[in-house]
């Protein structure tokens, strides 16, 4: 398993994920933290998992979020 804050090339300090082998592809995981949340049900602004091919097409995904995320 691949954990990261987001270490790319496109970075956000908002933006975490995983990238899982899982069966014959990966699953992104990709989430964003409530830094203000009051319980646990508020904990994430999203979470989203993908289940895809290959890394490259994870990544690609991924690149994805962390241009929004950067761009706004």
């Amino acid at each position: 398993m691949f954990v990261s804050n987001a270490s790319n090339s496109l970075q956000s300090d908002r933006i975490q994920y995983t990238i899982t082998p899982h069966g014959e592809g990966v699953i992104l995981c990709v989430w964003e933290t409530n830094l203000a949340a009051q319980s646990e049900a508020d904990r994430f602004l999203f979470k989203i998992n993908h289940r895809v091919a290959s890394h490259a097409e994870a990544q690609a995904l991924l690149n994805g979020y962390l241009e929004a995320a950067t761009t706004g």
